[in-house]
């Protein structure tokens, strides 16, 4: 019997003798990192031979590594939803990023932890899992990272870095508490486009995925380095894991997000907590990440979560053996292709697709020979179990349990790498492994962008721009941020413009072109644009904020003053917003209630740090 089985085995024996799973005492901490888009093969302690990891794999070696752990869905929000919950996608609804789950189906990790008496917070890094959506739900502090009412036209600055990230994790971490805690990190770097630190972008040079999982590493040591240093290692659960992986090219797919290849769907699953967990072992069995959340509980000692798809992996007898399905929305919903849908069981793994496949995943993990023809008879079962899926899916959409992104929302996402599209409702065709390689052409021409290489990622761009099988708005919000970044200005205007034809709703553009008129001086069309923004998204933040910056560059202080209060009023967690209030009062000697508004700044303490900085910076000029 396996060490980590045999520990949880007698728990399991003293819960029958007793009636209940024993508490833990004194209750532990847990602390729950998710690194986005990271591949298992990366990792030193999954066979990875190229990337130095050390910290995630002395983690590994210190607890229990899952061989074999995949995720429902490859792409952020839906797999946090199920991480957080223990509900599969088809169940909790969430099956693309930007949905609103303002009701899940059951109490979420932190809302379980809450109500035990911890201490909860979390430090996320990107807009895709911003509390808008949801996830805030029971946790005391949950800090968004870069701020939700960055304007309009900053999108790029949506992603907040692994080293800011822990900074700080690391000083809520420091604080005096009488309670354990649940402490939730996700660190986002390894996501396309890849743009690792410098040092690491020298050693891995032509390899900057790998960078930023080598930076990433090093962000994971610094967390623990200071469980250890404060004495809570001993008494502390880990749990690290991903959403999803990177197709880095297989099957045609560069990044992630359409296809249900492994390469997407494997995750790595690490569990350590000393004296309950036995170190070193490695479990083979396949396993899903909406079995987390009832694993973690079991192993504080608090009671399983009622209706969750997921299992105690470590309770007696581990996880049943049982099928594992995954679900792709994102073709149908982005491009008007079919919707996908995969089921594993017994070393098999079929894929419902206009062109079914089925591979003997056991003995071809890259998933190179379809055996479809083949075994005519082993894809039945599994087919009649990617349709009860498909039933589920169908009825949970219907029903709208989870709400459809906004303007503003969509706007946020796109500028993340977040294609969007059409949101056709056809299911027949064309089947998404035959047109991918147009979206990993887009990638391709977007990791270019990034590197800096704008010539090559603007013909890139613009070959695809005659594509019919591509949402061109993408292509089109691609060429314009290249124009604008080569200087050319009217060409950027020109792009804009047509991209806002083809989108008249779309709140991007529309905010570039605010900025185009401001640089140019031409206020009377900035305060113009800015009003068709701020009605097109009222409760934006940002949008409010480019309007009223431009009524002060009109002249006209008092009615931006009046934007600055109404923007506010509907978004009053929109710290820039706030600041642009207090400069402006501070324009018109009204120091006493630019401090006002300064003090509800910086008393947030989840207001990003450079939003703090300036606010301070802001109240220092003044004082003198």
């Amino acid at each position: 019997m396996s060490g980590a089985r045999a520990v949880v085995l007698s728990a399991g024996l003293a819960m029958l003798a007793g009636g209940c799973r024993p508490a833990v005492r004194p209750p532990p901490n847990v602390v729950l990192v998710s690194i986005d888009t990271l591949r298992p093969d990366r990792l030193g302690c999954y066979g990875g031979v190229k990337v130095e990891t050390p910290a995630i794999d002395a983690l590994a070696v210190a607890g229990v590594r899952f061989q074999n752990a995949f995720t429902p869905v490859p792409l952020t929000l839906p797999a946090h939803w199920t991480i957080l919950t223990g509900v599969e996608p088809w169940n909790h609804g969430v099956v693309d990023n930007g949905m609103t789950l303002s009701a899940p189906p059951v109490a979420t990790l932190a809302e379980r932890f809450a109500a035990a008496g911890y201490d909860t917070a979390a430090f996320v890094s990107a807009f895709v899992l911003h509390r808008t959506f949801g996830l805030d739900r029971g946790f005391a502090r949950y800090d968004d990272g870069p701020a939700a009412d960055a304007a309009l036209d900053q999108l790029l600055h949506a992603t907040a870095p692994a080293d800011e990230r822990v900074d700080r994790a690391l000083s809520w971490l420091r604080r005096e508490r009488t309670r354990p805690f649940f402490l939730w990190l996700h660190l986002f770097d390894p996501h396309a486009p890849y743009q690792p630190p410098a040092g690491f972008r020298a050693r891995y040079a032509d390899r900057p995925y790998d960078g930023e999982v080598a930076f990433v590493d090093t962000q994971v040591a610094r967390l623990l380095a200071a469980l250890d240093r404060s004495g809570q290692a001993g008494r502390t659960l880990v749990v690290l894991l991903s959403d999803h992986g990177e197709s880095l090219g297989e099957h045609g797919e560069e990044t992630h997000g359409v296809l249900l290849y492994d390469a997407t769907l494997r995750v790595p699953l690490i569990f350590r907590m000393p004296g309950v967990i036995s170190a070193g072992e490695v479990r083979q069995e396949e396993v899903t990440l909406a079995d987390v959340a009832p694993t973690v509980l079991a192993l504080a000692g608090l009671p399983a979560t009622p209706g969750v798809d997921g299992r105690d992996l470590l309770g007696p007898g581990g996880p049943p053996l049982r099928p594992l399905g995954a679900i792709s929305e994102a073709p149908r919903r982005r491009f008007g292709w079919a919707p996908l849908i995969a089921i594993r069981e017994a070393g098999w793994k079929f894929v419902a697709a206009p062109r079914p496949e089925l591979y003997r995943i056991a003995e071809d993990p890259g998933e190179q020979v379809d055996r479809i023809a083949d075994e005519p008879g082993r894809s039945v079962g599994l087919a009649r179990a990617a349709r009860r899926i498909e039933t589920t899916l169908r009825t949970r959409l219907a029903a709208r349990s989870a709400a459809e992104p906004g303007n503003e929302a969509r706007a946020r996402l796109s500028a993340l790498g977040y294609v969007s599209g059409p949101r056709s409702t056809a299911s027949a065709s064309p089947d998404p492994k035959d047109v991918i390689r147009s979206v990993g052409e887009l990638d391709r021409a977007f990791q270019l962008f990034a590197e800096g290489r704008l010539e090559e990622a603007q013909a890139r761009l613009r070959a695809l721009l005659v594509r019919s099988d591509l949402p061109s708005p993408t292509v089109l919000e691609g060429l314009a941020r290249l124009a604008r970044l080569q200087g050319d200005d009217a060409e950027a205007e020109a792009l804009y413009l047509r991209l806002l034809a083809q989108e008249p709703e779309a709140p991007g553009p529309l905010a570039q072109l605010v900025r185009l008129a401001r640089e140019r001086g031409d206020h009377r069309t900035e305060v113009e644009r800015a009003r068709q923004l701020a009605q097109l998204s009222p409760a934006d933040g940002g949008a409010s904020r480019l309007l009223a910056e431009a009524l002060i560059a009109a002249g006209d202080p008092a009615e931006a003053e009046a934007e600055f209060r109404r923007g506010l009023a509907a978004a009053p967690r929109s710290g820039w917003l706030r600041l642009g209030l207090a400069r402006l009062l501070m324009a018109t000697r009204r120091g006493t209630e630019a401090d006002r508004e300064l003090d509800t700044i910086t008393s947030d303490e989840d207001v990003p740090g450079d939003l703090a900085t300036e606010a301070r910076a802001l109240r220092d000029r003044t004082a003198r």
